[in-house]
């Protein structure tokens, strides 16, 4: 019973890894089925594309999330750990939103118009926008020491820490 909470995360992980499989099998059905088949002709090469896209985009995001569900085993076959939770925030929350931005693109795009693959520019987009606030923006918009004008206190501390060094230089040890 010491594991029950490791096998109740290994099952909930299972579970979530299926229904994310059948989503993205039913929204390749349809695309193939509706785009290839039935509204064959309109079809053109980029809905080819997109297909191969969204399939790559599938394969890496349900990897990822396979990847951190994997558990871990002990030397004797008992389950240690039950991978990570796909139901947390973060990286997982990332891949989950590939895989339902893929599925929307391809159960949308044969009956509404297909301008909607568009909608796949959300993900670089989101990208430059977390890389502009996080790590662009704030290196540049930081001020620089010299911009920043020195408070009286600050001021005071750095002459005494001036007058300290200077006396400290003067004063030689003998051995």
């Amino acid at each position: 019973m010491a594991n029950q909470g490791a096998k109740r995360k290994l099952e909930q992980n299972k579970r979530r890894l299926r229904t994310l499989l059948q989503l993205i099998a039913v929204a390749n059905v349809v695309y193939i089925v509706f785009r290839l088949f039935v509204f064959s002709s309109t079809r053109q090469t980029r809905h080819s594309v997109f297909l191969v896209v969204t399939s790559l985009m599938y394969f890496f995001c349900y990897r990822g999330l396979q990847l951190a569900a994997d558990p871990a085993y002990d030397a004797q076959g008992e389950l240690t750990d039950g991978g990570d939770d796909l139901t947390m925030g973060g990286t997982c929350e990332y891949l989950h939103d590939g895989i339902y931005l893929a599925a929307f693109c391809q159960l949308a795009t044969p009956f509404l118009s297909d301008w909607l693959w568009l909608v796949f520019l959300a993900v670089p987009g989101y990208g430059i926008y977390l890389a502009w606030t996080s790590i662009l923006q704030p290196y540049f918009a930081s001020p620089k020491s010299k911009d920043i004008p020195e408070t009286e206190e600050e001021k005071k501390r750095r002459e005494k820490l001036e007058r300290k060094q200077q006396r400290k230089q003067g004063i030689r040890y003998r051995r």
